[in-house]
Parts: structure tokens; sequence; C-alpha cells
């Protein structure tokens, strides 16, 4: 990630807090998660969503039912392509990271043609993007960082390829079962909250129930991508600079931030612009 992403997604974290608790039981993880632990975790039961987690759970149960095989065409042009990427980066290129990005580009346009059964293109892309992580997973969690290119493409390009060929069979039969698994998971979130220790929730949905805030910031660490904007400029001795960040919960092992370097680039971002404030 270049330094402006990093000084954009600095102010971005050092505005909303690390890891101050917002309230008794809440606790701001990094990518805008937090972890809602005691009385919060049993309190947002009824009014968070479990869509993350079902279409999670619902993807690898529908992979007995979806399971087209790869297209021939489509691993043919993965496996140069990826080769490229690999041998240009070799100690950051991640089988998984470069399979799901490559698989859910693909859901924007499938989705827009049709969704599938699912109740809007928003929900017919994050079941595609469900679909791409469970093949992608599935697919690189035997090859380790440390194996050659070849391997690791030919890892990553068969979870992508996979992936597509699964969308439209992947997307129609979670929406199948939505519904019966967002009221499983809401009649049994009190108990989940109890037994696990409370629950990650990034972007208003439930991403995970896991014991600890440690369990939580590792989940997050893994599962959750960041991208930013930020542009500074400078004339004479003024200087302003403006940054945005967003994030999305993903797949893709090694895009974590440190919270420290994060808090202390978002300073130097700031400082920038209360530096031109100064000045006037």
């Amino acid at each position: 990630m270049q330094t402006k992403h990093w000084i954009a997604l600095g102010a971005f974290f050092a505005m909303v807090g690390l890891p101050n608790a917002a309230r008794a039981d809440v606790v701001k993880l990094e990518g805008g998660c937090e972890f809602r632990g005691g009385v919060d975790c049993t309190g947002s039961c009824e009014n968070v969503s479990f869509d993350a987690t079902c279409n999670a759970e619902l993807s690898a149960s529908c992979k007995g039912e979806c399971s087209a095989s790869a297209d021939v065409s489509c691993s043919g042009s993965c496996s140069g392509s990826c080769k490229t990427d690999c041998e240009a980066n070799p100690g950051t290129f991640s089988c998984r990271g470069r399979c799901d990005t490559q698989c859910t580009g693909s859901c924007e346009a499938k989705c827009s043609a049709s969704t599938n059964g699912a109740t809007s293109q928003a929900d017919c892309k994050a079941k595609c993007k469900a679909c791409c992580q469970t093949e992608c997973s599935g697919s690189c969690e035997a090859t380790p960082p440390s194996a050659t290119c070849d391997s690791r493409c030919q890892a990553s390009c068969q979870g992508q390829c996979k992936g597509q060929a699964n969308i439209d069979c992947q997307v129609a039969c979670q929406a199948k079962g939505t519904v019966d698994c967002q009221a499983k998971w809401k009649g049994g979130c009190s108990a989940q909250c109890t037994s696990q220790g409370g629950m990650v929730v990034c972007d208003g949905a439930v991403q995970a129930f896991k014991k600890t805030v440690d369990d939580a910031l590792a989940w997050v660490r893994e599962n959750v991508t960041y991208t930013a904007d930020a542009q500074a400029s400078c004339k004479g001795n003024e200087c302003t600079a403006t940054a945005n960040a967003k994030v999305s919960c993903a797949v893709a092992p090694g895009n974590s931030a440190n919270a420290a370097t994060l808090i202390a680039l978002g300073s130097m971002a700031a400082a920038l612009v209360v530096g031109r404030r100064r000045r006037r």
C-alpha cells in the first residue's frame, strides 16, 4: 500500500479511535469494525444484520449443489497474468487475495444482468462475493506463501475460475436459504453472545462471534481489506491535505494495518491541515 494510503487510513482511524470503548462493552477495532460483548452483544441481537454471516454459511453448504468445473478458457487466461504478478512481487503475492479480487470482479456484471433470486443487486453482489471467498479459501488454504509462483497461481486460478463458474448457481442457492438462516442466527444470537463472548460487527452486519477482543481483532486483520485515497499539496509555506478511507469485509490475508502506525500517520495528515489553519 502506498504511503498516501497509509496517511489516509491513519487519519480515518485517528478519528474513530483505536481501540477505545464507545460504550461499556463495545471496543473499536481496525477497519471500521467493532467488538460488542456482554450486554451490548445481547442488546444488538435485534438490530443488526446477519446477511454476511448467512452468506458465508450458505455458500459453504451450497457447494454440493453448485459444483461446476472451472472453465478452461478462464484458467488459461488467468495463469499467465497471475504468474506475471507473482514473479513481479513474490514476497507480497497472496494466492487468496488475488483469487478474491479477480473472482469478485465478475460480481458487478453478473448481478447487473440478473439478481438470480437475491432481493437486490447489492444482495446479489454480497452473495456472489461469498461464493468467491468460499472457493478461493478452499483452493488456496493448502498452498503456503513459500510455494512457487506456479503452485500459488495454479491454486489461485482454480479458485477464481471455479468461483466464477458457480456464481449464478450460488446466488440462487443462497437466496433460497436466507430467510431460514437469518431466523436461526437471530434466535440463537443471545446464546452465541453468552458462549462466545461477543460479536464482530462491520458496517452494521454481524461478521463473526469471538470469545475475546484479541480474537476479534485477529479475525478483522485476516478478513477485512482497506481502500483509501489521499491528496496533499503545498504552495509557498501553506500545505493542505485531504483523506478519505473506506473499508469492506473480504477475505484477503496480509492487508491488515498496525494500529499504532495508523494513528501516527493520521496525526501527520491532520498536522498538515492544522498547520495551514495556523498560518492564516
